[in-house]
């Protein structure tokens, strides 16, 4: 999976994957049914349907939650975003604003 998402969206930058998911347990990401249950994942289903967005078909853990961690070249946490429920949005401006920070 993480293969296949380099080729398609990385161009020159290196991925890494961490196929025990060791990172996300430490970042707080939760492996959850329960994301999929809350009340906010089917408003999420209506925003992404409603702007356009289909689910294609499931590369890894599907009940992995993810998020956004923006870390600067010495380490030092710039922004954090964690999702609460499976389809949550990203804070592109917040993340974006990190990054140009670092």
């Amino acid at each position: 999976m993480a293969a296949d998402f380099a080729r398609s969206h990385a161009g020159a930058h290196e991925v890494l994957s961490d196929e025990q998911r060791r990172a996300f347990a430490a970042a707080g990401m939760k492996r959850s049914l329960g994301a999929f249950l809350r009340p906010r994942f089917w408003g999420n289903v209506v925003r992404a349907l409603r702007a356009g967005f289909r689910q294609q078909r499931v590369q890894g853990d599907p009940w992995q939650q993810g998020g956004v961690l923006v870390f600067d070249p010495s380490g030092t946490l710039r922004h954090a975003q964690i999702d609460a429920a499976a389809g949550d949005a990203l804070d592109l401006g917040a993340v974006i604003e990190a990054a140009r920070g670092c």
